[in-house]
């Protein structure tokens, strides 16, 4: 029920201007909230978590791993991913990756939403997976586990 709220918010706020200084429940932006560490579960995050980082003017978003992420071919993974923020919201942004070959049935590039359950989870939503959502990731700075 949650991500349906979130898929929700997504559309409702879809029109909302780009990079804008809107500040999460905590009073961090949802680029404060976003900058750190990232992974499914405990040993992902002591051993190879997802880095979080943003341009100084936070229209690029990085994910950085050691083993690297997968995009459409899984034989090169990538140790850094460079999503293009397109839109943002307090409680998700609407991103494409640079470099993304994989197309909608429409044909079009997809795009990410990275949509924010909560100060410590987030998910993301294809722009053509109608209301699914992935398994959240869940930081790894704000649990006892933290990584190193």
């Amino acid at each position: 029920m949650k991500y349906l709220v979130f898929i929700a918010s997504l559309i409702l706020f879809f029109s909302v201007p780009s990079y804008s200084e809107k500040k999460t429940s905590s009073s961090q932006t949802i680029h404060e909230t976003l900058n750190g560490t990232w992974g499914h579960d405990k040993e992902i995050c002591l051993k190879d978590p997802i880095r979080i980082s943003f341009s100084p003017d936070r229209k690029l978003m990085y994910h950085d791993t050691k083993q690297g992420l997968m995009m459409s071919d899984a034989s090169k993974p990538n140790e850094r991913l460079v999503y293009r923020v397109l839109a943002e919201h307090e409680s998700f942004l609407r991103t494409e990756i640079v470099g993304e070959d994989r197309l909608t049935d429409e044909g079009k590039i997809v795009k990410w939403d990275l949509l924010l359950i909560d100060q410590n989870s987030f998910c993301w939503h294809r722009s053509d997976w109608g209301k699914m959502c992935t398994e959240p990731l869940v930081s790894c700075d704000r649990f006892p586990y933290q990584a190193n």
